[in-house]
């Protein structure tokens, strides 16, 4: 299976950077990993006009052999068990590639929340999209290794 994580970002953080590319390199062993960062309109273009703009950018990545998993706060909440259970079963339902999508600062329209596939929070606080990609990313690390039977999560 193939992971992609898309995130609408503006800014980067050298130490984060830093963290993600040793999580990536240690999944590299079970999945290939494609960051995908779609720069967002800029704050004070958040009109309707930006607001478009970005739901098409992020929609033009979704198609129909693609599994999409929104990160919303209303999505539902893993354990680090259960995560891995759900990643071991899409992989199961023959599913070859997934989407995550993080959004920005404002959200995401609502097309984009009817058009995905499924829904999850990573927690009931809100995280910087960059340090949730990092939580995703260390998340997904983890479920790979309980799926292969690694010592990571014990």
């Amino acid at each position: 299976m193939k992971i992609k994580i898309l995130s609408l970002r503006k800014s980067d953080s050298r130490n984060i950077q830093v963290i993600e590319s040793d999580y990536l390199k240690r999944l590299k062993k079970y999945t290939s990993v494609e960051l995908i960062d779609i720069k967002r309109s800029k704050i004070n273009d958040l009109s309707l006009r930006g607001y478009k703009k970005d739901t098409q950018k992020i929609l033009s990545y979704l198609s129909k052999d693609t599994y999409s998993v929104l990160l919303s706060d209303d999505g539902r909440e893993f354990s680090s068990c259960e995560f891995a259970k759900f990643i071991k079963t899409c992989m199961h339902k023959g599913i070859r590639t997934m989407i995550f999508i993080i959004g920005g600062p404002t959200g995401l329209s609502k097309e984009i929340k009817e058009k995905v596939h499924y829904k999850m929070s990573l927690s009931r606080m809100t995280f910087p999209h960059r340090l949730a990609r990092l939580i995703l990313i260390e998340a997904l690390y983890r479920s790979f290794d309980i799926i292969h039977g690694g010592p990571y999560n014990k």
